[in-house]
């Protein structure tokens, strides 16, 4: 559900019809304790899901976040979304192309 809001946050403030920082404010009112929603992510995903799809210029934050996801774990981010590869390898070297891997060949 959280992922879900983050793109659509995304989305508008992409077509410009919502500000960055009125989305960032929306999305800590969806996760301020007082609706008690237990989540299992680390703190700021989201946030930083969006901040990397608007530096990307994302149509969608989906897989700003698990970008930085992989970030925030040190980890790889492997994708079969070629288009997503291109805009995040070359400046997040942690960003691997599933073709790569023989995977999908």
């Amino acid at each position: 559900m959280v992922a879900e809001v983050a793109n659509a946050l995304h989305r508008r403030v992409h077509e410009s019809t919502l500000d960055a920082d009125e989305a960032s404010s929306l999305m800590d009112d969806l996760l301020s304790p007082e609706l008690r929603l237990e989540l299992y992510a680390p703190p700021g995903i989201h946030q930083r899901g969006m901040a990397l799809a608007r530096q990307l210029r994302q149509p969608a934050a989906y897989d700003s976040i698990y970008l930085a996801l992989a970030e925030a774990l040190g980890g790889e981010l492997w994708t079969a979304d070629q288009r997503f590869f291109r805009a995040a390898s070359a400046e997040f070297g942690y960003v691997r192309w599933l073709r790569e891997a023989d995977v999908l060949n």
